[in-house]
Parts: C-alpha cells; structure tokens; sequence
C-alpha cells in the first residue's frame, strides 16, 4: 500500500504518472480472458470505447447470515472453467436517492469490484491504477452508478498517451456497514465498510498485475464520502465471542433488518465512521497533528461554495445564526468569534453568484442564507482541507490543493459552484451521463463535447 495516493474532500490525486510506450493499444478482438489465483474470468469488450470490462468480480466472501457485521472476509474459493464478469453485482443495501435512482437494484451479497482497461494492451503491461471511491454519505450509493463510468477517464488517458486502469468497488453502507455497538467493537466489527474498502484494496494488489496494472502505482479517489473515506485510509491504524444480541441481528432475514433500518427512526446522519481504537484509533485532527497518516502524495480540493449544501435554510436572525453555529458543538469562545467574523453582509457570504439576499421563490432560504452557506462551507469542507495540506506541507510530502468555482449549465445561481458539482468534469463524462434523472439534472445541457 505504500504507492497509494489520495484525495480527501472532494478530489483527485495523484502518483508518478510518466508517459508509457504503449500510448496506443493494438488492436483488439473478443470478450477478453484474465486469469487469477481464484480462477479464469471473461471480461466484454466495449466496440465504442475500445476498452475491456470485468463487472462484478467478488474480492470477499458475502458477508451473509453469519458473516453480516462482522470484518469481510478474504475470497478464498477456487472454480476451474471460465466466469462471466459481464454485468455489475447488485448495489450494497442503502437508503436515499443515489440507491433508488439506481432502480435498488440491492443485495448484502454486493462485495465486488470493477476494473476497466485499454483494449488491447501487450502482455506484461503495467499500467497506473486509478481507484475510485464513491459517495453518499455512507448510507447510499453504488458502483454502478453511470455518472462514474470509468471508461471515460480511461479513454481520456489514452488519448493524452498516458492510458491508465480504472477499478472501483461496493462496500456496505448505512447500519450494515457503520453500526457501532459495545458488542461489536469488543470483537473488532467496527468501522465494516472501512474495512471493506482496505480489503479491496488488498485485492488490487494483489490482482491487478494479471490485468495489466501496476501494484506499486495506485491511485486512489473519491468524493463526498468517498473522499472521507480516502482520508480515513490514510490515517486506519494510526497511518497504516457468545453475544446474544448480535446474533439476533446477524439471524434476521433481510427484508425485516432492512424495514427497520430504512424506518424514519434510523435517520442517515446516525451511520459514519466512529473512533474504534483500531481501524480509527483516533480523531482525524489528532492524528494529522501527530503526523500519523500514510505518507504519500497528495491532491486534493474543495467547491468553491460547498456549503450551499449543508447550510440549514431559513436562517433569518443572527440569533437563529448562532443557535445553528452552536449546533455544531464548537466552545463558546469561537462561536462568539465566529458571529464577528461571519458578516451578515451578503456582499461577502457565499455564493457569489446570488447577488443580494434571496428573495422571491427564494425567501424559504432565509435572510442570512449566505452567512450561513458560508460557516457550513468553511466547518464542513475547506477547514478539513487546509487541515490536511498543512499536515502534509509540515512532513515535506508532495500535496497540491485547488478550488473549484465554475457555476455549471442547471444549476442554480442559489446554489452556485457546490457539493458533486466537479464531478462530471472530473470523470471526462462530456455527455452528462447518468445525470439526466429525477434528482439531478445534465450540467454539460447544450454544451460541445
């Protein structure tokens, strides 16, 4: 793990990446055939983009009955013959809109990862490996997702002649992935969809080389989530039983666990990582501070006006403001600094693109709207990120840092350059696709590819 690099809160990072000189893959065709110390799997080969495919490849066991909250477990099964890897496994179970937009296409039986190559490549062949995480606040979200369709970065790297593989995985989500209890931190079951990530990881390591990739150039990436995620693998470890209980949950059939779990009661923000003492040994903060996190290069970068996205609406007073700030369980010393320094000027809150204070059909934002988009933005996002370059800067580790603020086409001028919203740029997805839905609408509407 130690050629990993990472981006936290929302960005790309990056290993050495020098020109290779199998800039154009050979040609190419038929489904494509990778051996592993597992066995034989066929791939697809996409015609359009001239790439290989292999969907749906388990890299643990199905963390089903007995195995369901509890640390995934190494696939240790062998076939002899030839699998099909040409369709995406069902989604891990999560509740919200990036799951149901999907068609819940769901299962606990959803531990899989995704690789996407060059068409063609020579025997021998070793590749960069860009890893991505997706997001969705832990609790929803999947793989499949077309929005992060990996072939279009792939063919991105060849055209530049630096073609790269591109993998991404499932790992469990909401309670089937984060719910913490006494029970389950005594025998290590914390933190699941953490630990689903590493092990993937591991995967990767251990496999990619038959696929043509490079095991000591691997970048990994993420969003949102995804990109805590990055963060959080970067400081797992400090930078590297009879219970009753538990095995009622573990004996439910799904359907009734995941009622309960998708039930008003079980709100999303109740599901996230927890400092475990094992996979978390400590807060982020602390560990930053301390120097204890994987030390590899480093990019990362926020939205210009992230905290349109968290910012409770209907802020009207600068009573209502501090209440909001006080919320957020800060010491009374800086929520005092933090109503001077936060102006209720709407000249200087976020986002620039809202010019004055909403009004009209905007009213239902509140008055202090912008002030309040701009703290949530800063507690949010950008404190973790210059947090973290500053932490990097000290140990002397490569780290570059950006901030995106490009308004795209669809997007509110309320909401401005926010959460996700550099996504579709990032993933060379020039079609917009995957965005044309009920939740979300196309950001490249009517503009050249």
């Amino acid at each position: 793990m130690k050629s990993i690099s990472v981006l936290n809160l929302g960005a790309l990072l990056v290993t050495s990446m020098t020109p290779l000189a199998i800039s154009c893959p050979t040609a190419h065709h038929g489904a494509p055939i990778v051996d592993l110390s597992n066995g034989t799997y066929r791939g697809t080969y996409n015609q359009h983009y001239h790439r290989d495919l292999f969907l749906g490849m388990p890299y643990a066991k199905a963390p089903v009955n007995d195995l369901r909250l509890r640390v995934p477990q190494s696939l240790n099964s062998t076939w002899t013959g030839i699998r099909n890897t040409t369709k995406y496994s069902p989604s891990c179970i999560g509740y919200g809109s990036d799951t149901w937009v999907l068609g819940n296409h769901v299962s606990e039986d959803c531990l899989s990862i995704n690789v996407v190559r060059p068409a063609g490549i020579p025997e021998g062949t070793k590749l960069p490996v860009a890893v991505w995480i997706h997001g969705g606040g832990w609790v929803n979200g999947g793989s499949s997702d077309p929005r992060y369709n990996l072939s279009f970065i792939v063919e991105q790297s060849v055209r530049k002649g630096m073609p790269i593989i591109a993998a991404n995985m499932n790992y469990r989500l909401h309670a089937w992935g984060f719910l913490h209890s006494a029970e389950l931190a005594a025998e290590g079951s914390t933190n699941l969809g953490y630990r689903d990530q590493r092990l993937a990881l591991h995967w990767i390591k251990e496999n990619i080389a038959n696929f043509g990739g490079d095991s000591e150039r691997v970048t990994l990436w993420g969003e949102s989530a995804g990109a805590f995620s990055v963060g959080s693998q970067l400081v797992a470890y400090g930078g590297q039983d009879d219970k009753l209980f538990m095995a009622c949950l573990r004996k439910l059939p799904t359907n009734e666990l995941s009622a309960v779990l998708n039930s008003t009661f079980a709100s999303p923000p109740s599901w996230g990582q927890v400092v475990d003492g094992d996979f978390i040994p400590a807060s982020g903060r602390a560990l930053l501070k301390k120097g204890k996190f994987a030390k590899v290069p480093l990019l990362m970068g926020t939205n210009f006006d992230e905290g349109t996205e968290f910012a409770p609406q209907g802020i009207n007073t600068t009573s209502q403001f501090v209440q909001y700030v006080r919320s957020v369980d800060l010491a009374k010393p800086a929520v005092h600094s933090i109503e001077k320094l936060y102006s209720n000027n709407p000249a200087v809150g976020i986002p620039g693109t809202l010019k004055g204070r909403p009004e009209g059909h905007l009213t239902y934002l509140g008055r202090q709207y912008k002030r309040a988009a701009a703290f949530s933005g800063d507690v949010f996002q950008h404190a973790g990120r210059r947090l973290t370059t500053q932490s990097w800067a000290k140990q002397q580790i490569p780290v570059w840092s950006y901030h995106w603020n490009v308004l795209v086409e669809n997007v509110s001028p309320a909401k401005g350059a926010s959460h996700f919203q550099e996504v579709v740029f990032t993933f060379n997805n020039v079609n917009g696709q995957g965005y044309d839905t009920v939740i979300s609408n196309n950001p490249l509407a009517g503009k050249p590819a």
